[in-house]
């Protein structure tokens, strides 16, 4: 019998070693969710081997047992080179990646949140105050997944908080001033809200 291929379009999340010959893979898909993948190392082509962060068009075969799949053939779309310039922007969209890793198998509404990952990812590529995106994206993320997140959490902010917290949220990342706003204290206090009143880990 045939062996079932599966074509799709995703997103790298992560990467690692898996023996000597082959790299393992989770890939995002905004119709499959998490898919873990191996791609066998080819010296000749190092330099054209997939990367963290990239986002690709793939066709994988499946493993004979398990959730395992093997790549056949990759074409990388786009590839997010400036991340890694920028030590903060690289942390932070390691940090979303890890957090996606951790919640793609529940959440409901996959295709908005690979969309929002395309547009943070471009973000962090592109402009400055990294904290920001991910502050913007982790409110959007549990807007996207109905929790009360404006009426709860906003509104429960203290007031020195409040403040930055809708500035940030309703201004371009290009305009708004890092040595002004305290988002620090934002970040630990949404990271916080989402761990106690949401499944999102």
């Amino acid at each position: 019998m045939p062996q079932a291929l599966l074509q799709l379009e995703g997103i790298v999340l992560s990467k690692d070693l898996s023996g000597e010959n082959f790299q393992k893979f989770d890939i995002f898909s905004p119709i499959e969710g998490k898919i873990c993948c191996l791609n066998r190392i080819s010296k000749k082509l190092k330099n054209t081997q997939l990367d963290l962060f990239d986002k690709v068009d793939i066709e994988l075969s499946q493993a004979s047992q398990g959730n395992l799949f093997f790549i056949k053939e990759y074409t990388t779309t786009h590839r997010h080179f400036n991340i890694s310039k920028s030590y903060t922007a690289l942390t932070y969209a390691s940090h979303w990646s890890k957090m996606l890793l951790r919640n793609l198998s529940h959440i409901d509404h996959l295709e908005p949140i690979y969309d929002l990952t395309l547009k943070a990812l471009t973000a962090w590529e592109t402009l400055p105050f990294p904290e920001a995106t991910y502050y913007k994206s982790l409110y959007l993320l549990a807007k996207h997944e109905g929790l009360p997140i404006s009426q709860d959490w906003l509104q429960s902010l203290p007031t020195n908080l409040k403040e930055p917290a809708k500035i940030i949220l309703n201004s371009p990342i290009k305009d708004l001033d890092p040595k002004a706003l305290s988002i620090t204290p934002l970040l630990h206090s949404l990271e916080d809200w989402l761990t106690s009143h949401s499944y999102i880990l």
